[in-house]
């Protein structure tokens, strides 16, 4: 592993988490004010975190009193290791995010929360095959770096925008 960041509120606030190397994780600030807007909204939910690298959007929504998550990585070893570190149940699912997509709709599986925070610069899943696994009142959530956001898929709207340096989060619900 290369590098640390941490959990920045909930049961587990202020432990650390491993970071893989060549990942670029979402930053302690960003995460912050992720879960500041989403608030006591994520107590109870189902959260699903795409491209997850260490897991840490997954493990900062169970810290903070969500349901379940689970993490989708190519590589699943930072995501792994941190959740045992916590002790955390948190579902590591070892793939790539479009096959991994594919596999949990055909399964049936349903989410309250999906945030998906793809490579900058790369298409490599649809919101449409995305939104597919969000519950009727759930939300997804896409980071993305400045001048790259995500359309809404049909059928969903644009709630928000929140910018963070170059960090963009797209909340994207039903219309």
């Amino acid at each position: 592993m290369n590098g640390t960041l941490r959990v920045v509120g909930g049961s587990w606030r202020n432990r650390r988490l491993a970071v893989a190397p060549g990942s670029r994780p979402t930053s302690e600030r960003a995460r912050e004010a992720l879960f500041d807007i989403l608030g006591e909204w994520i107590r109870g939910r189902r959260v699903l975190e795409l491209f997850a690298g260490s897991g840490a959007v997954a493990l900062e929504a169970l810290s903070r009193g969500a349901a379940s998550a689970a993490a989708v990585d190519r590589d699943p070893r930072a995501a792994s290791a941190n959740a045992g570190a916590l002790g955390a149940a948190l579902e590591v699912i070892g793939a790539d995010a479009a096959a991994a997509v594919r596999r949990l709709a055909s399964s049936g599986r349903a989410f309250d929360l999906v945030f998906v925070d793809p490579p900058y610069g790369e298409e490599t899943v649809s919101a449409a095959g995305v939104a597919s696994l969000v519950g009727s009142e759930g939300r997804m959530i896409w980071q993305s770096d400045a001048g790259e956001e995500p359309a809404a898929p049909p059928g969903w709207r644009v709630a928000r925008v929140a910018r963070y340096g170059r960090n963009v989060f797209t909340f994207l619900e039903r219309e």
